[in-house]
Formats: structure tokens, C-alpha cells, sequence
């Protein structure tokens, strides 16, 4: 199989205007070998984005620091909430249609197939469709250790599409 259809869920928190934004992303992704050996990740669902590099973890590594880097701009370009939530909203929901076409067969010869990767959960395209979810959060309150108190996130995932 030259390309994998991949469900992503990414969630940041960046400081927007002096509070804490948490985003949480569902999207779509086509992880691609080139003939050239060099491997892809090319955004359907962002349809702006890619990220390549000699392996897949770099690959997606580049491709989750453009996205980030994304979100950054956005972020300091907005005038508001408001006009940042529709920013990130038209990025997320920008599909690449040829990206969409060959994301689309990858999840026919997918199912034909029953490809399955260990370590990445199969789940359904249909019912995982792009997702956009902004929320403000509290400030965390600095405790006497100086630790934020916040979990974790900076969580990532990624599954197969199916």
C-alpha cells in the first residue's frame, strides 16, 4: 500500500489575549511513500498542509509543527474570539479535493484489503468527520511546587481510516 488514510485528534492550548485557548482538531490526513523513498503526510481535511520527511514519525512530526505553527498565526492575527474561531474553522474544513480522491481510494483498498497496523485503531471515516471544538480555559492557579496544575495538553493521535 503506497498511501494510508489517517483520522487525526490533536489538541493545544495556546495563550490567546491573555487566556488559554484549547483546541481540539479532528481531521483528515493522507500518509504517502514518494517514489523517491521520502515519506508525506498531506492534509485533506486541513487541505493546506503537508509534512514530509525520511520516515513516517518525522513525517507526521513535520506535519503536527506546520499544524501548530497554523494555529499560532491564526492566533496572532485575529482581532477576537470570534474571528479567530472562524479562521481556524474555514483552515480545518478546507479539503483538498485531489488529497480527498486518493484519501478515498486509500480507504477502499483499506476495507477490501482488511489492512490493519499494529498499534493504530481502525475507525470509521463516515462517523469521524472533520471537527472543530475551541473552548476558553481557566487559569490555573500556581501551587506552592510552582507547577501549573495543568494535565497534559499536547496530546496527539492518530488512527486509520476506515
Amino acid at each position: 500500500m503506497k498511501s494510508l488514510p489517517l483520522l487525526f485528534n490533536y489538541s493545544d492550548t495556546i495563550q490567546y489575549k491573555g487566556d488559554l485557548i484549547e483546541f481540539t482538531i479532528q481531521g483528515r490526513i493522507l500518509l504517502t511513500r514518494e517514489e523517491d523513498g521520502e515519506v508525506w503526510v498531506y492534509g485533506v481535511n486541513p487541505g493546506g498542509l503537508a509534512g514530509g520527511g525520511e520516515t513516517i514519525e518525522e513525517a507526521i512530526s513535520n506535519f503536527r509543527n506546520n499544524y501548530r505553527a497554523m494555529l499560532l498565526d491564526m492566533s496572532s492575527e485575529a482581532r477576537d474570539m470570534n474571528s479567530l474561531r472562524e479562521q481556524v474553522e474555514r483552515f480545518i474544513y478546507q479539503e483538498n479535493s485531489l488529497n480527498a480522491d486518493a484519501w478515498q481510494k486509500a480507504i477502499e483498498e483499506v476495507r477490501n484489503k482488511n489492512i490493519s497496523i499494529e498499534g493504530l485503531q481502525k475507525l470509521s471515516a463516515e462517523q469521524n468527520p472533520p471537527n472543530v471544538k475551541i473552548r476558553k480555559l481557566p487559569i490555573p492557579e500556581i501551587t506552592d511546587d510552582l507547577s501549573l496544575g495543568l494535565k497534559d495538553r499536547d496530546a496527539s493521535r492518530e488512527h486509520i481510516a476506515a
